[in-house]
């Protein structure tokens, strides 16, 4: 977030100077005093709501590089295609790569249509989606930066020979979901059912980046 920037009014709080004004003069005509006329700061209630989004990008990144393999659906002639992915996340470079066969059906789709969903999961407590932009590149430079033990396995012929492309996803939003352990889980489970309340299993925030 490189800072706050100024919002109208009546955009904060659901308060709008139209509303505050009526209100303002209907105190008048009933022979009250007049109260103090107070408009929320916008710039205050922006940057709160700035650094709440700035906080969960930042968790969002850290999510996505502890859980590695997601699933990257793209656009074809027959519909949206999911395929699991192991991806390899730049925060610093506000990116997310993976190397993939040079001329597999998803190049094409992407070269199509740039806009991708992404989906990870460990398949028990962490979930995260977003969507972005994708570009592909054969840059041979950026393939072996990018080069692991992964990519090595499947394609031993190395980063200079490989068969391979770069898919390159820019991230703008997604939403990730975080729960608590097995134990702590279903103790809150138990205590929801004795309670008769709604059992809090986790976190769900949104975020942009």
């Amino acid at each position: 977030m490189r800072g706050c920037s100024p919002i109208p009014p009546h955009l904060c709080a659901g308060r709008s100077p139209a509303r505050l004004g009526a209100r303002y003069l209907r105190k008048i005509s009933q022979g009250n005093q007049a109260p103090p006329l107070r408009v929320p700061h916008p710039r205050r209630n922006f940057c709160r709501t700035g650094q709440a989004m700035e906080h969960n990008a930042k968790h969002a990144w850290e999510m996505i590089s502890k859980l590695d393999i997601c699933t990257l659906v793209s656009k074809g002639e027959q519909g949206f295609t999911g395929r699991p992915m192991s991806s390899i996340p730049r925060p610093d470079q506000q990116a997310i790569y993976f190397i993939s066969v040079a001329n597999s059906p998803q190049i094409a789709e992407i070269s199509a249509h740039p806009t991708v969903f992404l989906a990870y999961g460990d398949g028990a407590k962490n979930f995260l989606s977003t969507e972005g932009d994708a570009t592909i590149s054969t840059d041979r430079e950026l393939i072996a930066e990018l080069w692991n033990p992964g990519a090595q396995a499947f394609w031993p012929e190395g980063p200079e020979k490989a068969p391979v492309s770069v898919i390159t996803v820019t991230p703008r939003r997604g939403e990730y979901w975080e729960g608590y352990n097995a134990a702590v889980s279903a103790a809150k489970f138990v205590f929801a059912l004795a309670t008769r309340t709604k059992a809090e299993m986790g976190e769900n925030r949104t975020f942009r980046i």
